[in-house]
């Protein structure tokens, strides 16, 4: 039994685990947070208790008031700070890796780099560097790089970044498939050319990227992976949802 018909058997066969959360606690009276507190408490008066893992989509990826969407979360205006933003050193130790296991596998000509959730493409940018020093070396290696982004504002600092444009220059990514009713929608996927010579593209959907020999880069992206929560008691597995 897969997780989604193991989570779908659970909270179709017991009751959920009482889980009365007081919403207004989680967010500070910001307009914009309000508006998604209202908008959570009455889509679960109407439509019943929703999932740990809907609740973190909603709260994180909410295009008008969503954590990651509308501001820089990074360094000292943000709230974290990853290992690529403090050392270079990171992201020059992957991409050596990459090379080693790129020449491992027999040297494939076309090689592609996917990261999900690049933050800034601080980690991103230090791998096409090194990249680029190791070509001028005889690495034979063609990259592209492939960025899985949903954030608006983040896929403008991460083009800011790899093109090496000014922020203010950069356009804001084009919404396609924009629904009023959710107000949700796609960014539209497009290719530039980084100041290595690199092809990037950005995806919303993983499941877009086109296949090939890949490399998948994932840093402090699962943290932050929306997820199912349960509880075993009595033997028995019990899906937790959120009720109010």
């Amino acid at each position: 039994m897969n997780a989604n018909n193991l989570f779908r058997f659970c909270i179709r066969s017991f009751r959920a685990i009482p889980c009365t959360i007081r919403l207004r606690r989680c967010y500070s009276v910001q307009s914009k947070e309000m508006d998604l507190l209202q908008h959570l408490k009455t889509k679960i008066k109407f439509s019943g208790p929703i999932t740990v893992s809907e609740y973190m989509r909603m709260v994180l990826t909410n295009p008008l008031s969503g954590y990651y969407m509308q501001k820089d979360v990074f360094g000292a205006k943000g709230d974290f700070i990853t290992s690529p933003e403090i050392s270079q050193m990171f992201g020059e130790l992957l991409a050596i890796w990459c090379i080693h296991e790129w020449m491992a596998f027999g040297s494939p000509p076309e090689v592609k780099l996917i990261e999900l959730g690049p933050g800034r493409g601080t980690l991103a940018d230090d791998m096409l560097r090194t990249f680029s020093q190791l070509k001028k070396k005889g690495v034979s290696a063609n990259f592209s790089l492939h960025l899985v982004e949903i954030s608006p504002h983040m896929r403008k600092l991460q083009e800011s970044k790899l093109l090496g444009v000014p922020l203010e220059m950069v356009q804001t990514p084009q919404i396609v498939n924009y629904d009023a009713t959710s107000k949700q929608g796609r960014l539209h996927s497009e290719t530039k050319t980084t100041k290595y010579g690199t092809p990037v593209t950005w995806y919303y959907d993983m499941r877009t990227v086109p296949k090939g020999f890949s490399f998948f880069i994932a840093h402090e992206f699962f943290d932050a992976l929306p997820v199912h929560q349960f509880q075993v008691i009595l033997n028995l597995c019990l899906g937790f949802l959120i009720c109010s």
